[in-house]
């Protein structure tokens, strides 16, 4: 993968990356897509496809489809409400800049 690749992905994800990080993320690309390449060269001619992988059942319930609430009954559990509307906290202040899933300041 080219490097001028990697920095329009950042730049679509909106994540800053240093040169050098830069560089060790091609690299470690480059491998992802390598291991991929040898994946691709296994001869499945006979192998049976599968869109299920485990016949087990679920322990701790019965898969019943219910009808899904109403917006009033959701919100009965909202002790802070406005209207139809419910109040959460806030997860992001204005200014506050994120990096790797971590506040940065």
């Amino acid at each position: 993968m080219e490097i001028e690749t990697i920095k329009h992905i950042t730049s679509i994800a909106k994540i800053k990356l240093k040169d050098n990080e830069i560089e060790q993320l091609n690299l470690d690309l480059n491998e992802v897509l390598k291991y991929f390449e040898s994946i691709d060269k296994i001869n499945t001619t006979n192998i049976q496809e599968t869109d299920i992988t485990t016949e087990q059942i679920s322990p701790f319930r019965e898969d019943i489809s219910i009808k899904p609430k109403n917006n009033v009954e959701i919100n009965k559990n909202f002790p802070n409400k406005k209207g139809e509307y419910v109040k959460v906290i806030k997860g992001l202040k204005k200014g506050w800049k994120y990096e790797y899933g971590r506040k940065i300041k």
